[in-house]
């Protein structure tokens, strides 16, 4: 979950159900939920064109692939950074996910279920700092998913006021 996802109708982000899901339950609920809701605005509401990008397109693969009415509603899709695995990440996710399982046990104990959530105050020293001083935003994003030759510096402000 991030900043745009915490207000669901029944459970609150403390509550260990909320974080109860899988990319397979994104896909089966999710993606036809989304793709429904455009649909039903559409001025065309026989089909939309789809661009995922990364969980986006691992959401439309899975369910693309198993649920045909479904695909034969969208008429072209883009998979921008397709998910398949992560065996070459670098940086603190990389270090994260080595020891994941035993974050997991602690953090489940101490009922702590939400991962660096995106606050309105976060958002706004990240619109406020980035374009004064990238380089400190642009270091942020270096410590934690590594090295990043083609990371558009221009565009570090925007990414730090909606990353999760």
């Amino acid at each position: 979950g991030n900043y745009y996802s915490q207000h669901h109708v029944s459970l609150t982000t403390k509550d260990p159900e909320y974080w109860d899901f899988s990319f397979d339950e994104h896909a089966k609920y999710d993606l036809p939920a989304m793709l429904e809701y455009v649909l039903s605005k559409s001025w065309h509401h026989g089909s939309l064109s789809y661009v995922g990008h990364s969980q986006g397109t691992l959401m439309a693969l899975i369910e693309f692939s198993r649920n045909k009415q479904l695909a034969s509603q969208v008429n072209l899709f883009t998979a921008l950074a397709p998910v398949g695995r992560v065996n070459n990440a670098v940086g603190a996710f990389k270090l994260v996910s080595d020891i994941l399982p035993e974050i997991v046990a602690v953090t489940d104990k101490l009922g702590i279920y939400s991962f660096a959530p995106l606050t309105p105050a976060v958002s706004e020293i990240a619109v406020l700092l980035c374009p004064i001083i990238p380089s400190i935003c642009s270091e942020v994003f270096y410590v934690i998913a590594g090295p990043d030759q083609y990371l558009n510096s221009s565009r570090v402000p925007v990414y730090g006021s909606h990353a999760p």
